[in-house]
């Protein structure tokens, strides 16, 4: 059985050990001999063929977005899978729809507030924002991140 790092070699190899070898984690003074090595071991030459054969070049692709949500999908609806399964399929599926959102309520008149509170407010609405940028920014069109029409 290979271990993180063999398999790690296996998936970068195309042609060249070193290559895959330094992707793999080994060290720059010792990709070389690594990679030269490991081309000799029966189990990586193997492993380099299981993953060349054509039957099984779809267990090396990259899945699409879509393709994980018709999985996720699959298993939430498929009564023989273990709840807890399902359940998770399911939060995963909303969550990659942006179900849970978490939104912040910003109330109250600024009209009546000094500057100093006024600073304050946008001070802390500005640290919610920065905490949950990640999330919020998936949400915002294209055009509001490029800045619109500014006029300079």
């Amino acid at each position: 059985m290979l271990n993180y790092k063999q398999t790690l070699f296996v998936k970068h190899y195309n042609g060249n050990a070193t290559e895959a070898a330094l992707k793999a984690g080994y060290k720059k003074e010792s990709a070389y001999s690594q990679g030269q090595r490991l081309l000799k071991k029966n189990e990586i030459q193997q492993a380099i063929k299981e993953r060349d054969n054509p039957e099984n070049k779809q267990k090396y692709e990259i899945l699409s977005s879509e393709q994980i949500r018709f999985e996720w999908s699959r298993i939430a609806q498929d009564k023989k899978a273990r709840p807890g399964d399902r359940l998770k399929a399911l939060e995963l599926l909303a969550r990659s729809q942006g179900m849970f959102i978490e939104r912040v309520e910003v109330g109250g008149s600024i009209q009546h507030m000094s500057d100093n509170q006024l600073e304050q407010r946008i001070v802390a609405v500005l640290g919610v924002l920065q905490d949950n940028m990640p999330r919020i920014a998936r949400h915002i069109p294209v055009k509001a991140l490029e800045g619109g029409d500014s006029q300079g």
